[in-house]
């Protein structure tokens, strides 16, 4: 039969070694997210590190649109 060469050590990259080996603890999983990290020690690609700036992000001015949509439309209600 084919010999396995137990000398190798498999690096495992995305459940596969380069020796075409597949790891038998690789599962398939959604990955959660925590701060743009993983459990398994992935990286969300789409994760932005929250600037200093703070309002630069676009769902933090989506989040208080409304609010100043609200204190505007109090203002001209003031006025009148």
């Amino acid at each position: 039969g084919a010999e396995v060469e137990a000398s190798h050590t498999h690096s495992y990259v995305d459940g596969k070694c380069e020796c075409g080996e597949t790891d038998p603890n690789y599962e398939e999983h959604e990955h959660e997210f925590v701060k743009g990290k993983c459990e398994c020690g992935e990286t969300d690609p789409d994760y932005k590190e929250p600037s200093s700036g703070g309002s630069s992000c676009p769902m933090g001015f989506v989040a208080i649109l409304p609010m100043i949509v609200a204190a505007t439309l109090l203002l001209i209600r003031k006025k009148r």
